[in-house]
């Protein structure tokens, strides 16, 4: 059993939601024109919230992920995983929510390019798959990937 302590009223207050909770802790994942994300913190790769996202989630390796940035319209891809898409896109939704639009400037570079992640959907653990040839498949791709 579990023992909850009941939080005094001005420390509810202050934590009444999960990005003010986040932001206290310094892990806010949405940046301002003011103070971006720094996505590989070495200041090479940075986010600016357009529009904030839902949920709690964001992507994580070998989510599928529908997205679109750049001159790219939506396309489906799973992250980690497709050769085409530029490790720095992947890099960025891992810290989106759904939803979440973003102006990332790729600083090298010296460009600034639009990010949507309109939705993604987390992987299936060993334990969700449907078949046992769909296990088999899994365990495989871990192993390739070096997991």
């Amino acid at each position: 059993n579990y023992e909850f302590f009941p939080m005094r009223k001005e420390e509810s207050d202050s934590t009444s939601s999960d990005e003010e909770f986040r932001a206290a802790w310094g892990e806010s994942t949405e940046g301002t024109e003011e103070k971006p994300i720094d996505i590989r913190k070495d200041g090479t790769i940075l986010k600016i919230t357009l529009k904030k996202g839902y949920g709690h989630d964001r992507p994580q390796e070998f989510s599928q992920v529908i997205a679109s940035f750049g001159d790219i319209s939506e396309k489906e891809w799973i992250l980690d995983e497709e050769p085409t898409i530029p490790e720095w896109v992947d890099e960025t939704l891992k810290s989106m929510r759904a939803g979440e639009v973003a102006l990332v400037k790729l600083v090298d570079q010296n460009k600034e390019i639009r990010i949507n992640l309109s939705t993604f959907q987390l992987p299936r653990t060993l334990e969700e798959q449907d078949s046992q040839q769909k296990k088999l498949e899994y365990i495989r791709m871990l192993r390739d990937r070096g997991n």
